[in-house]
């Protein structure tokens, strides 16, 4: 997967998706120091809702996702690099 985070004057602009050419944007979105936490979705069919919740560390961002569809919930440790 892949997120892009943007600083758009004052506000930053988060989005996420399995490619670059493939974004959906985030919405819920907490910053907390090094801390970002946000949802993606819902997307996909059935659909689905992503909740983030990384720290920026060793240059990349690691942490939590965890998916929801219907009843159905999965959580899952993600690390993403900088490019």
């Amino acid at each position: 997967g892949v997120i892009v985070i943007k600083q758009d004057g004052g506000k930053l602009v988060v989005t996420a998706g399995p490619a670059l050419e493939e974004q959906y944007p985030a919405n819920k979105l907490e910053r907390n120091g090094d801390s970002l936490a946000f949802e993606v979705g819902p997307i996909g069919e059935p659909p689905k809702v992503l909740k983030f919740a990384v720290t920026a560390k060793e240059g990349g961002l690691s942490g939590e996702v965890i998916v929801t569809s219907g009843t159905e919930r999965v959580t899952g440790k993600v690390k993403f690099g900088r490019h």
